[in-house]
């Protein structure tokens, strides 16, 4: 997001070519389940290569159908992307259907002994502003990464703008991990607090 919180102007990405944060996405998301809206799956890249090195993307949008999603894929696909592309009605169902996703992976590592799966859901949320108001106030939320672009957007100026919900990040229930420099940005980690109770029991008391 930039400094005033904008993560999207008119469909698109406020910034250009900052390489940097878009490799660290890349690295963060390859090959995990990427859960986004229409308009991220849609606009923010026509040629759909922000989401070609995921496993698999859920988009969630209650205005589509199937046949719209694979019109768009087959239109915008110039990059011949294999990443299977699924549709749901909500967040809660996007989750549903990723935790569906690991579950066949599961079964599918059983029968090759080299192919070890984590039983944790590995599943990134990607924009844009209502997915991530739902993510952060989902049960199932342990982590945000958030870049900070050391940029201002005149918000006037544009006809639809979006932001990163940041009144959303409760201090009661989310702290900040760590931070580093990049270049024209911050990369910043956030985690969910855990419960008193919880707590208490991890550290022996």
């Amino acid at each position: 997001m930039t400094k005033n919180q904008v993560i999207g102007v008119n469909g698109s990405l406020p910034w250009k070519n900052l390489t940097q944060d878009k490799n660290h996405f890349i690295n963060l998301t390859r090959n995990k389940v990427l859960i986004v809206g229409r308009k991220t799956f849609a606009l923010e890249d026509p040629s759909l290569s922000h989401i070609r090195h995921a496993r698999a993307c859920i988009v969630v949008s209650r205005t589509m159908n199937q046949e719209d999603l694979i019109s768009l894929r087959n239109a915008n696909n110039s990059t011949n992307i294999e990443t299977k592309v699924l549709l749901t009605r909500s967040f809660d169902e996007a989750v549903e259907l990723a935790n569906a996703e690991k579950h066949k992976r599961m079964i599918k590592s059983e029968t090759d002994e080299h192919n070890v799966v984590n039983e944790t859901l590995d599943c990134w949320v990607a924009g844009g502003e209502a997915i991530y108001r739902d993510a952060l106030h989902h049960s199932d939320a342990v982590e945000v990464q958030l870049t900070h672009v050391d940029m201002m957007i005149d918000t006037n100026q544009f006809r639809e703008v979006a932001y990163f919900p940041v009144g959303d990040m409760n201090s009661d229930a989310w702290e900040s991990s760590s931070c580093r420099d990049g270049e024209l940005c911050e990369f910043k980690v956030w985690r969910k607090k855990l419960p008193p109770d919880f707590a208490d029991t991890e550290s022996g008391g």
